[in-house]
């Protein structure tokens, strides 16, 4: 980690220092850490697929859906849809028992 914040010290837009750094929290457990650097991974370069996987399953596991469904829709308004990102902001729609906002979601997501 010592490394990803000296890299990020000298060039803060730097993609593979932010990333590596996403992914250390992430494998730690610490989610809210995990979400901020992986969104910033994906305003970086959103067409990174492995950052976006992990973004999307971070917040799908997060333990407060409000905060995860804000933190989708930031990156759905930031990189424009994309159908893991509907797929995953619909599912937890529907899991909060919003079903028809989830359906509309996950049939953009399809479509």
């Amino acid at each position: 980690m010592t490394f990803f914040k000296k890299a990020l010290s000298i060039r803060s837009d730097d993609f593979s220092s932010t990333f590596g750094m996403g992914m250390i929290y992430r494998r730690l457990g610490l989610s809210e850490e995990a979400l901020f650097w992986l969104e910033k991974c994906i305003a970086i370069d959103a067409s990174h697929q492995p950052a976006m996987t992990a973004f999307i399953q971070v917040a799908r596991d997060y333990r407060h859906p409000r905060v995860a469904i804000a933190l989708l829709e930031r990156v759905i308004e930031t990189i424009g849809e994309r159908p893991a990102l509907l797929t995953a902001l619909g599912q937890i729609y529907v899991d909060q028992g919003l079903v028809e906002r989830g359906r509309e979601l996950l049939t953009r997501a399809a479509s």
